[in-house]
């Protein structure tokens, strides 16, 4: 907790320099962190940390009133003045200087303002709203001299803070949390089959479980709403992982939503509603009906997925030119889950999965590549591991085509053939635009190839020399205008980029 520094430390004896001022830090510092005198005289005594605790002390012009502490990985202490852009492991220290000019020593009533920066800031902040703000609102004792409407709008306040920090802290761990409404703590008091207890139930209560059936409305369809396809249509180009670790972080996500509609509090709540014929209990079930259908598409599509992990692992971990005997056994397993699963059977997921499946050989073969220096090396050595990935990618597009042929042999005797009935554009669309790009790098190598051949020709005869000599400027200038292009630093592969003049360009 933040508090305003008054008092003066005792000088430590083995302190470095002679501040007050500094000894007043390091003992905040050595008290906060739970560490030896030695670790803050080192830190403090360094060349890096001194102008910035001069700067801080003294208020310099430019200086912010911030001084950071941390503690890394190894236990060294490191100052900064700026708050860091991820939060680390270990908590922080932060000194806040508060009025203009060279700090007191010692620092007068609100001069110095210091606290802790816990590693999970979010977890911190929950915690102090859930154990201090909100029993110190929500304390009735504390109403006593408060108007009725006031007291109860500041529950509702206090209730819908908590409410939203726990949304949140779902969020931010990838997971739909459903904040339970005000007053659902007396739901196990409730005797839902006894007509007269239902009668006595207090409306504020039924109004705020509609209410709340209505946020949970707006999240769940939020979390039922997000596709796979997504950061293809944003114009990324996802490999599959994205696409697996999507439908299992989906399925435990709903897991974990449908977990919270069958608990006992909830089942009640919903058998409340039923019992006072409220309007949002077909809302509820229509939500709860929604959650179930996904959830069983979510876990079927992320048991059949889950084997193409080691498939795709398989292909990441070899060289580019080891690639072409694991394509097949990968479209195997696609063709599979085509013909076994029953939520992935459909075009627009199976076009998902292949387009990833282009992109991931298109980095693949980026990476193999190494695009800035396949127009500076040997020509030779840089065409021939064109061709290769050429050659790799077209048995892809081969094979794919042998795949949908054959589609009809994985699907058992009776069982409906679902083919694969949507254009192989749809598809390579992408990988077309990359193998375009190769084959014009392709053409560029072997004609420098072969104009290089040109510098060790000689003619004989009268006019021997004059063509000779034709031909050396010929070479000299394709030489001069290959170095241009070269030299250029940016990725010939990249087929958004278009070099006009002397370098590649498509028609």
């Amino acid at each position: 907790m933040a508090g305003p520094e008054e008092e003066e430390g005792s000088p430590a004896e083995d302190a470095p320099g002679s501040d007050p001022r500094v000894r007043l830090l390091g003992e905040r510092v050595l008290r906060s962190l739970r560490l030896k005198p030695e670790r803050w005289e080192r830190c403090a005594g360094s060349p890096e940390a001194q102008p910035l605790l001069r700067g801080f002390l003294e208020g310099a012009a430019g200086q912010p009133p911030l001084l950071l502490v941390t503690l890394s990985p190894a236990g060294q202490l490191a100052l900064s003045t700026q708050l860091p852009a991820s939060p680390g492991r270990s908590k922080a220290l932060f000194f806040l200087r508060r009025g203009p000019g060279p700090l007191s020593a010692p620092p007068g009533p609100g001069e110095l303002l210091y606290g802790d920066l816990p590693a999970s800031s979010l977890e911190h902040f929950a915690a102090l709203v859930e154990e201090v703000v909100a029993p110190v609102l929500a304390n009735q004792k504390n109403h006593h001299s408060w108007p009725h409407v006031v007291s109860q709008d500041i529950m509702r306040h206090v209730h819908s803070l908590k409410s939203n920090i726990f949304v949140v802290i779902g969020q931010v761990k990838g997971k739909t949390l459903l904040p339970l409404p005000a007053g659902s703590e007396r739901m196990e008091y409730i005797d839902c089959e006894n007509e007269k207890t239902v009668e006595l139930v207090d409306k504020s209560l039924v109004h705020a479980i509609e209410s709340t059936v209505i946020e949970w409305s707006y999240q769940i369809q939020g979390a039922l709403k997000r596709e796979s396809s997504e950061p293809l249509l944003q114009g990324s180009n996802p490999n599959p992982k994205v696409e697996l670790e999507f439908w299992k972080n989906r399925y435990e996500d709903l897991e974990c939503i449908y977990n919270q509609l069958k608990t006992q509090k909830v089942r009640k709540m919903a058998e409340l509603l039923d019992r006072v014929q409220s309007s949002y209990f077909p809302a509820f079930k229509a939500m709860f009906r929604d959650v179930v259908e996904a959830l069983t598409e979510a876990q079927d599509i992320n048991l059949h997925l889950t084997p193409l992990q080691r498939r795709l692992e398989e292909i990441e971990n070899v060289e580019f030119n080891e690639v072409k005997p694991l394509i097949s056994p990968l479209l195997h397993m696609v063709c599979l889950t085509w013909a076994t699963s029953n939520y992935y059977n459909t075009p627009a997921r199976i076009i998902v999965l292949l387009q990833e499946i282009c992109n991931l050989l298109i980095q693949q073969a980026w990476n193999y590549l190494t695009p800035e220096d396949i127009l500076k090396g040997e020509a030779e050595e840089s065409l021939g591991k064109v061709r290769e990935v050429l050659g790799i990618l077209s048995c892809f597009k081969q094979t794919f085509e042998e795949r949908r042929e054959n589609l009809h042999t994985y699907f058992k005797p009776g069982q409906g053939v679902k083919e694969w009935d949507f254009q192989s554009l749809m598809v390579f669309a992408r990988l077309d635009g990359f193998l375009r790009r190769l084959e014009m790098v392709e053409d560029l190598l072997a004609t420098a190839l072969d104009i290089m051949k040109l510098e060790k020709i000689e003619f004989s005869g009268i006019r021997g020399k004059a063509l000779s000599q034709q031909v050396l400027s010929m070479y000299e200038e394709f030489q001069e205008v290959y170095k241009v292009l070269s030299d250029r630093s940016y990725d010939c592969l990249d087929t958004n980029n278009m070099v006009g003049g002397t370098g590649l360009q498509e028609n």
